[in-house]
């Protein structure tokens, strides 16, 4: 009698044992895992303008996890679509996707079709980390591969990367950024904090300004040439504000709606 009871009791015991280390396991694991400030779902949209003329809207998304080249991956989306008065003397449409692993540490895939009047391009970058290299390829042609080191990331994963970043005013960051012509660590300067007026709302923001050394392109070309980012004083760090400054005039974008999973928080 004693034997069966105490035999129950061990049973008892190992299974509500077995439950709790189930439990905190559980716990332990999600207390592991990474909250980052975006999550798929996640829809920008901005007003695009040159100087005092409203030219377009901007989208920027986040989707996944999808699988590139058998490696799981976060989705980002940047769409430029100029509006119906633009179209009528200079058309853009461009659509460019940076595909990044889910723990952020290295881009995977870059794509970029670009149309902006008669100027096109059909952009591929692929990452072999295995051989610590991004091949570069426009409408098929193929460039000279660019070496790499453990990590960097497309132009546009750059963005979100720079989003898990802690903000202090005076104390800038690195970036490893590569287009796939060529690499270079990014010294991002964050300026100062300043209170941002939309048609959203008010909101505390921190300024940051990306260095523009080895950028090629319209900034390169450009002579004092900048972009400034607003990002949110938050954990979220939305970007709300673009304005970069180049040859052809000043452009500046402003966050007009956020969309996001209900169940974000």
């Amino acid at each position: 009698m004693h034997l069966n009871v105490i035999l129950n009791f061990s049973k008892i015991s190992g299974c509500v044992i077995g439950v709790l280390i189930f439990i905190l396991s559980s716990n332990l694991l999600r207390s592991e895992q990474t909250i980052y400030p975006f999550v798929p779902g996640e829809r920008l949209t901005y007003n695009l303008s040159w100087g005092a003329f409203s030219v377009g809207k901007v989208v920027i998304e986040v989707s996944g996890p999808i699988s590139i080249n058998e490696i799981p991956c976060y989705q980002f989306s940047f769409n430029v679509k100029s509006n119906r008065f633009t179209d009528t003397f200079y058309k853009v449409r461009d659509q460019i996707n940076g595909y990044v692993d889910l723990e952020l540490k290295r881009s995977i895939h870059y794509t970029k079709k670009q149309s902006e009047g008669n100027h096109k391009r059909d952009v591929i970058v692929d990452f072999d980390w295995k051989a610590k290299r991004a091949q570069y390829t426009n409408f098929g042609q193929v460039h000279e591969a660019v070496p790499l080191p453990e990590s960097a990331f497309d132009p546009l994963t750059i963005l979100f990367v720079a989003r898990l970043q802690s903000f202090e005013v005076g104390r800038p960051f690195t970036l490893p950024i590569t287009d796939g012509k060529q690499y270079i660590d990014s010294k991002v300067q964050v300026i100062k904090k300043e209170i941002i007026h939309t048609e959203l709302g008010t909101f505390n923001t921190y300024l940051l300004q990306p260095g523009l050394d080895g950028i090629g392109g319209v900034f390169k070309k450009s002579k004092n040439a900048s972009i400034r980012i607003w990002f949110t004083d938050d954990r979220y760090k939305i970007p709300i504000k673009f304005k970069s400054k180049v040859a052809i005039g000043s452009f500046r974008a402003v966050l007009v709606s956020i969309d996001r999973p209900d169940n974000f928080e």
